[in-house]
């Protein structure tokens, strides 16, 4: 993967052509703020090497935005609305199609949830954010996901899976069933209307099916069959 970082976003082309490497806006490259210094690292749970293994898709649920404003108003709601040490996602793919590095990977992921359990023992490894890489998609949750950002997701997606061992590809109402499979309480519920929404289901579907040739779209769709839509839109997730 090519992290670069440049002085100008509009000379960022977005590499997606087979056989090419993506490239993605680094963090000096948009403007990011450091983060602050009580940021969750792995070490702190005596963890050198998460083994990154799933992949969890999200969308922002604020609209569509393009370009390096995007990824900063998603971090200030992060830093200043919500308490985050900075922004929660590790990827942001904007309107455009365009990919942003957001979380560094040192550091403990803040977009899949939590567990009462791992709050309990101050487990990081009975979180959901343990091990998973988050790519977030601009876009509200009944707002349909663009060409580029399909595209930009497949490509993303294909080079971190040549990067770590990733196992499993799921979005962020899913997340739930993997944690009730371990026998673990999220500390919130999961409304599908919420995160991802139902605006993305084709094309959530159109990226998992061309990197997943197990996915079951059947299974995906029923997820939004007669669920109820919650009002304040708040996602699970993690404090920091």
């Amino acid at each position: 993967m090519r992290i670069l970082s440049v002085c100008c976003f509009a000379l960022l082309p977005l590499a997606l052509n087979a056989g090419e490497a993506i490239t993605i806006i680094s963090r000096d490259a948009w403007g990011a703020r450091p983060p602050r210094t009580d940021i969750s690292t792995y070490r702190q749970y005596g963890i050198d090497n998460p083994g990154y293994s799933r992949i969890v898709l999200h969308v922002t649920s604020m609209g569509r935005g393009v370009g390096p404003a995007e990824v900063r108003r998603i971090q200030d709601f992060h830093m200043d609305k919500r308490g985050f040490a900075d922004i929660g996602y590790n990827f942001l793919i904007d309107s455009d199609g365009n990919v942003f590095e957001g979380r560094s990977l040192e550091y403990v992921p803040s977009h899949a949830g939590r567990t009462v359990e791992g709050d309990e023992r101050h487990d990081i490894r009975l979180d959901p954010d343990y091990r998973s890489i988050g790519i977030v998609f601009s876009a509200e949750t009944d707002q349909t996901l663009t060409p580029a950002q399909v595209e930009a997701g497949i490509a993303l997606i294909r080079d971190l899976e040549k990067r770590f061992p990733i196992e499993s590809l799921i979005t962020h109402t899913e997340v739930k069933q993997s944690l009730v499979a371990r026998g673990l309480t999220p500390k919130r519920d999961f409304d599908p209307e919420t995160c991802p929404g139902s605006g993305s289901i084709d094309q959530i579907i159109r990226i998992r099916e061309a990197v997943d040739p197990t996915f079951d779209a059947g299974a995906y769709r029923a997820l939004f069959a007669g669920g109820t839509r919650v009002g304040d839109k708040e996602r699970l997730s993690g404090a920091d």
